[in-house]
């Protein structure tokens, strides 16, 4: 009775090991700096410079300054070359970009937020949900939202898992061209996007669970015997 109690204590200890490390999601944050976006107003649309200004404005990316991977706050390595944006954002609503609003994003989005490396690896996403904030008489814009994965091969063994949040922030950068209703305006800024990814257990922990399970069935045995 004693081994038994002994191998189930060890296992109940190795489950909640496992629960603990399952329960124990990452955060992982793709932070990306030289985001060069364009506001066409016409349009309500919200694209990187290489965009163009159509819908979904999809034409080329637009080259970064820095693209940074981290986990739990702590880096794993960031690019500096080869690196790209795809923006491409819908306003519900054209904001006037001179005011202080809050557009939401059209349903469906038709808006994508990509971080691309070497034209072929990276994060590709849908963007399912989010609002856009222009601030400061216009001289800020910032969104935030959230987006599924449409396409992923990530470095450094990342896996996106579940919802993707992205965000940005920005500052005109000169004054908008053109009339109302149709003005264009330069934004420069910064971006990310986040997601939870699971710790897979420690070897240790499912060699632990394996070995009460192979303990308990032969001490049940021996009981029967």
């Amino acid at each position: 009775m004693h081994t038994i109690n002994t191998l189930k204590t060890l296992l109940v200890g190795a489950a909640l090991g496992i629960s603990g490390a399952a329960a124990n999601a990452a955060l992982v944050q793709i932070q990306i700096s030289g985001m060069d976006i364009v506001y066409h107003e016409s349009a309500g649309t919200i694209c990187d410079a290489g965009g163009g200004g159509g819908t979904p404005c999809l034409v080329a990316r637009d080259a970064l300054d820095s693209m940074t991977f981290k986990v739990d706050g702590v880096t794993q390595g960031t690019f500096t070359t080869g690196i790209s944006l795809n923006l491409a954002l819908l306003l519900a609503v054209p904001a006037d970009p001179n005011q202080n609003a809050t557009s939401l994003l059209a349903n469906p989005t038709f808006s994508v937020f990509d971080a691309v490396i070497d034209g072929s690896t990276g994060l590709v996403t849908d963007v399912t949900s989010g609002a856009v904030t222009f601030s400061n008489g216009g001289l800020n814009m910032g969104g935030t939202g959230l987006a599924t994965t449409f396409f992923q091969s990530l470095p450094f063994g990342l896996v996106a898992t579940g919802p993707i949040s992205w965000m940005f922030s920005a500052q005109r950068i000169r004054a908008c061209d053109g009339v109302a209703g149709s003005r264009i305006c330069t934004y420069l800024g910064t971006g990310e996007l986040s997601f939870g990814r699971n710790n897979v257990p420690e070897p240790s922990a499912l060699a632990l669970v394996g070995l009460a399970l192979v303990g308990l069935v032969v001490a049940s045995r021996r009981r029967k015997t």
